[in-house]
């Protein structure tokens, strides 16, 4: 299953210049459980109002969080300098997708009900919400 912020589940919002900030958030529905594994691809156009990209240096952080905590764990960690030079398409092609992938250990990670996963951004810009691009794939399993 795509998430990006055409899906139900999915929220994408702007951040807040040069404080970690939730850019995109899925929580995950009644009755359902949401697998990541490692090496999945993450697609990121993000653009500021006048529709350039973010600074490169920018930090993307992928996270999740229990319905019991308050703070965010980190998944995975990177610059948006891999995204700012490749165009949308290009982050598709087969040759270019190792750079842009969410890796952790182990394999996978499973996350129930109400668990939510995250995108955060750091970054000295502000980006456009509506025209910015957050994507990555998931598997979706009825719970058991």
């Amino acid at each position: 299953m795509q998430l990006n912020k055409e899906h139900d589940a999915c929220e994408m919002k702007k951040n807040t210049e040069d404080v970690k900030t939730v850019i995109f958030e899925v929580e995950v529905p009644d009755k359902k459980v949401l697998e990541l594994k490692d090496e999945t691809l993450l697609v990121l156009d993000l653009v500021d109002d006048n529709g350039d990209q973010i600074d490169p240096s920018s930090i993307i952080e992928v996270a999740y969080k229990a319905p019991t905590h308050r703070n965010w764990r980190e998944i995975h960690e990177k610059t948006y300098r891999p995204y700012a030079n490749l165009r949308l398409d290009e982050q598709y092609s087969r040759d270019k997708k190792e750079q842009l992938r969410i890796k952790f250990d182990p394999s996978y990670m499973d996350f129930d009900e109400h668990y939510k996963i995250a995108i955060l951004l750091e970054s000295p810009d502000e980006i456009d919400d509506d025209n910015s691009v957050v994507e990555f794939e998931v598997d979706e399993f009825a719970k058991a």
